[in-house]
């Protein structure tokens, strides 16, 4: 198949949001200090929205060999590289891969973007999460399904 994924700014990363509204925890400290946030960032073998003639979805297993070779994830709000929100190495961030997914838990900092994320998340305005990724040379596989062109990364 012709179609070409979408990618960032950087022309490696692709960026995609998931498909359909998530359930994301919001869990707080006992003392109102900290508060967490956690859920699925990828749902293996789920179909996303039109990507621009095509759909996709990703395998499971997909993000194997990445978090293998790059464990040290961030956790970004709008995919911004200031806006930090957890990381891997610093212990404020998880990211595991399970048989549903890729999932994630973010112990947030006391920052006007966090509080800005919450209030959002409360109110139902975010309630989706986009991901980042790369795909390896013939990571990829493109088939016509029923006359719709499927990515499976």
């Amino acid at each position: 198949m012709s179609k070409q994924p979408r990618k960032n700014k950087d022309g490696k990363r692709e960026v995609r949001v998931s498909g359909t509204p998530q359930k994301f925890e919001i869990r707080k400290s006992p003392d109102g200090s900290k508060t967490t946030i956690a859920g699925y960032a990828v749902r293996f073998n789920s179909l996303s929205l039109d990507l621009g003639g095509f759909k996709e979805k990703i395998a499971p297993g997909a993000f194997t060999q990445s978090l293998k070779d790059h464990p040290d994830v961030q956790i970004l709000y709008a995919h911004d590289d200031s806006k930090i929100l957890g990381r891997v190495s610093s212990g404020t961030a998880t990211v595991t891969q399970d048989d549903k997914g890729v999932q994630f838990s973010c112990k947030l900092p006391d920052t006007s973007t966090a509080r800005d994320l919450i209030a959002l998340m409360e109110r139902s305005d975010i309630s989706q999460m986009s991901f980042g990724f790369g795909v390896a040379p013939n990571g990829d596989d493109w088939q016509d399904v029923g006359g719709q062109i499927i990515r499976t990364v």
